[in-house]
């Protein structure tokens, strides 16, 4: 597969060099559907894009204490203000949310199995739920409540899960 190929799969636009166009949809590869069928690609990424949109995270209103950390005191204030957010897919929080829920599953694997009443034989906790403090402001206020991604109980260590991307080259 070439990077005009995964292109052409990402834009939903088909290629017309396909070695057997009379293939039938029962024998043709998933990757030959792509090409002979270039509205595939876009109904199916309309329909994951707007399961993004509908995700829990997409529709908090609440600041969390991950963004009250942010480095942009404009999106803060923003936030704080309440100001909707006009954007597509949030794809990178979605790739995120999924690398999330894989090491919240991993690290419940390492634990002991069993009843363990007080958890104390656990030495991991995932999504640990906390209250950071509170906000307040002209409307009143309301504590900053989110999640611990990993609790190392052996190190009495907090770890907070970040995706990043590298910024683009620039010539």
């Amino acid at each position: 597969m070439s990077a005009t190929d995964v292109l052409a799969v990402l834009n939903g636009t088909g290629t017309s060099d396909i070695d057997n166009p009379s293939s039938t949809v029962e024998t043709a590869t998933a990757y030959e559907l792509l090409r002979v069928d270039a509205a595939l690609w876009p109904r199916i990424r309309k329909l994951i894009e707007a399961d993004i949109r509908d995700a829990p995270r997409e529709r908090q209103k609440a600041i969390g204490p991950s963004e009250l950390g942010t480095d942009c005191p404009h999106c803060l204030a923003a936030k704080l203000a309440g100001w909707p957010r006009r954007r597509g897919a949030a794809w990178l929080p979605f790739i995120g949310t999924c690398v999330h829920e894989h090491f919240e599953r991993m690290f419940a694997r390492l634990n002991p199995q069993g009843f363990d009443p007080n958890m104390g034989q656990r030495p991991y906790e995932t999504e640990m739920r906390v209250t950071v403090g509170e906000l307040h402001g002209l409307a009143g206020g309301y504590p900053v409540q989110g999640s611990i991604d990993l609790y190392d109980r052996h190190s009495a260590s907090t770890i907070d899960w970040k995706m990043s991307v590298p910024p683009p080259c620039r010539t």
